[in-house]
């Protein structure tokens, strides 16, 4: 909460003023309730709070300072209203303005003493405002306040305990002698006591010990307090600490308005630390398991120069697999194994000698251990890691008495992790790694040998059903199995991260293809390629294409592009830069199973398509069910209107047809007009 926050909340009428221009800077709620101002910005103060159309002859700008507050009575003409004026220079982030603190003093109840009461306390609140505007040293800005605090209400002292999960992390005070009477930070069961003391408000008040708890009075009679006023400070429903008033002077009329707002003001600050410390921590911190980071292990290997070692061994792990864990069991379940091998070295090693450097990679600094000490707690950590099924970790080592080459040492450790770590693949059976590296193996090898074989399904006008295009659908010719469907292999490929190869095999057939066409004098026409949304994700892909494409000399705008339906897991700002450069090379785009996920439905705003395929999951129920057939034809109609070419694939019966046509849609898809088919038949049926 900034400054001007806190004078917004001020029950008296507070407006700052420019006292070179007389503009008005600030006029707080309680300034512009029951007011006729509406607009106060740049306009000068004598035009819209005196009425007047030049500088007031009482202005006090020229004879204020910082220092002290000058005090007057005046009546206001324009707003027919008596106040005591309080006036004083001061400065808010860096600029200088005249600060005036009206009081209506014009029911003649009002009593001269509350009146002035309630004038030191505005004051105190400024004056703890600025420590903390002008203060670099928190901790000193914080016993100021403190001490403020405690010299308004006349108390013994004031303190403040920041707290973590009910455990009190820090402490400041300030008491009339020192700290003899500070209650004692190490007392954690006293301020547990007091914390449940409060109410549902997070309040305590104290004004008898003897009517208290029986715990809270042999407390406060420990620490000889006879008064106490203490608050919960809290930020969105998080307790950050407590802060107490120890002994005030409690009379009749008793105010607690300065505290009230400064509780306020204190809690935005404390936020406002945390949020700098926070930050300061993640510049050398990992914030998934709290270790050293980059930054700091190039900090520590310059300050182990100046450093005198009488040994030094450096642990170099990584975690096995940890991209394919987090691919396909999720970030989640690769974040769990990270905090469990993390508090395994934990278990072993200093926290200031462990390092995460990047995902998967932590480097332990060992200093000054004797090296069967250094190995007994690597094969501990080893050992401990055996017994987790969820993860594993490959590691390497290396010390020295006489050697202390950091760099040097890292290297061997990393040569020896990396040994390992092909031990690891070549001798691992978790998670089937050894059958699926066989799979692998055998997808690339029948690939680069042609066993994937490319059928064309026809891509058919709605309104008379001639050829538009075709679709190219691949089928893995098994020598044992024969003919295998996608859905029986495409997964496999990605799960390896190799589905783009089979995904710019197939565009290379579809550049074939053409050729072969054109060769015969075959009218040509587009053929649709699908591509993983791994296959998009390569910033490279573009260059990719254009190479095969541009091989076969095929025009681009032969060949469409078919995004399938989990592009929308990749980011979209991506997506779109992505697809708009494809369709910038002439290429034709298309947004596949649309309607299959609602996920679709923001690819929309991203996607820069020629073509909106809807999917059969759409299509099969428009006979029949009247909700299906709305929302095909508000896809149909969008699509018109942001002149988007409509295809509706799945179409079976001849219903189907007559309806989308009916509906408007331009292209029909489905086993009605033909199945995929091998290129002979299909050109043979479809183009000769």
């Amino acid at each position: 909460m900034d400054e001007l926050a806190i004078l917004d909340e001020l029950e008296d009428v507070v407006y700052l003023t420019d006292p070179d221009t007389y503009e008005v800077y600030f006029i707080n709620r309680a300034g512009l309730k029951n007011s006729p101002i509406k607009e106060y910005k740049g306009l000068p103060c004598y035009k819209i709070l005196q009425g007047k159309e030049h500088p007031c002859e009482f202005c006090t700008n020229k004879i204020l300072n910082e220092k002290q507050f000058l005090v007057w009575e005046h009546y206001n003409d324009n707003l027919q209203r008596h106040f005591i004026l309080k006036d004083k220079m001061i400065k808010l982030n860096g600029k200088k303005l005249k600060m005036e603190i009206a009081v209506d003093i014009t029911e003649k109840e009002v009593i001269s003493t509350q009146l002035a009461k309630k004038l030191e306390s505005r004051e105190k609140l400024v004056e703890c405002i600025q420590i903390f505007s002008e203060c670099t040293d928190f901790d000193a800005g914080m016993h100021q306040v403190l001490k403020n605090l405690a010299e308004y209400y006349q108390a013994a002292g004031a303190q403040l305990f920041e707290t973590e999960a009910s455990a009190i992390t820090k402490s400041y005070a300030w008491y009339d002698d020192g700290e003899a009477k500070a209650f004692s930070k190490a007392d954690a069961n006293a301020y547990k006591c007091l914390f449940a003391a409060c109410d549902s408000k997070g309040k305590l008040m104290i004004d008898n010990v003897d009517k208290t708890d029986s715990e809270v009075k042999k407390l406060c009679m420990k620490y000889n307090v006879s008064a106490l006023m203490m608050v919960e400070l809290h930020k969105e429903g998080k307790t950050l600490g407590y802060i107490m008033i120890i002994n005030p002077m409690l009379r009749p009329g008793f105010d607690r308005s300065l505290f009230n707002s400064l509780v306020t003001f204190i809690e935005a600050e404390l936020d406002r630390q945390h949020v700098h410390k926070h930050f300061e921590f993640l510049g050398y911190h990992d914030g998934l398991t709290g270790f050293n980071n980059r930054n700091r292990y190039m900090d520590h290997i310059l300050q182990l120069n100046d450093v005198k070692l009488k040994s030094l061994g450096i642990l170099y792990c990584d975690i096995n697999d940890l991209k394919h864990i987090n691919d396909s069991r999720g970030h989640d379940i690769g974040d769990l194994a990270i905090l469990r091998f993390s508090k395994i070295l934990s278990e072993y090693f200093n926290q200031r000698d462990l390092f995460r450097l990047g995902g998967d990679e932590f480097v332990v600094i060992a200093q000054n251990l004797d090296i069967r000490d250094f190995r007994e707690r690597i094969r501990s950590i080893q050992m401990q890691i055996e017994t987790h099924e969820s993860f594993s970790v490959s590691m390497g080592y290396a010390w020295s008495e006489t050697n202390f080459n950091i760099r040097e040492l890292t290297r061997q450790a990393d040569e020896m992790m990396y040994l390992n770590k092909q031990h690891y693949y070549e001798n691992s059976e978790k998670d089937d790694y050894r059958h699926y590296s066989y799979i692998r193996q055998e997808l690339i090898k029948s690939i680069e040998m042609g066993s994937f074989v490319v059928y064309l399904q026809p891509k058919v006008y709605a309104s008379d059903g001639r050829i538009y295009g075709a679709e190219a659908l691949v089928r893995y010719q098994h020598e044992k199995h024969g003919l295998i469907p996608p859905g029986h292999f495409i997964y496999l490929l990605e799960r390896e991260r190799i589905i783009e190869v089979l995904d710019l095999y197939v565009l290379k057939q579809a550049c074939l293809i053409l050729n072969q066409w054109r060769e015969e004098g075959i009218k040509l026409i587009p053929i649709s390629v699908n591509f993983s949304r791994l296959t998009i994700a390569d910033d490279k892909i573009l260059e990719k294409m254009l190479k095969i494409v541009d091989e076969h000399a095929i025009e681009h705008s032969l060949i469409e592009i078919e995004i399938t339906e989990s592009t929308d897991m990749l980011d979209r700002e991506l997506m779109g830069i992505i697809t708009r450069q494809i369709r910038e090379q002439g290429f034709l785009l298309s947004l596949d199973d649309f309607g299959s996920n609602y996920t679709n439905l923001a690819s929309l705003t991203e996607v820069d398509m020629n073509v909106l395929k809807l999917d059969k999951s759409l299509v099969d129920g428009i006979c029949q069910d009247h909700v299906s057939k709305s929302v095909v034809k508000s896809v149909i109609d969008f699509c018109a209107e942001m002149n988007i070419t409509s295809l509706s694939e799945g179409v079976e019966m001849k219903e189907q047809v007559e309806l989308l046509v009916q509906l408007g849609c331009n292209l029909i898809q489905g086993y009605y007009y033909g199945r995929p088919a091998p290129v002979e038949a299909f050109t043979q049926q479809w183009l000769k």
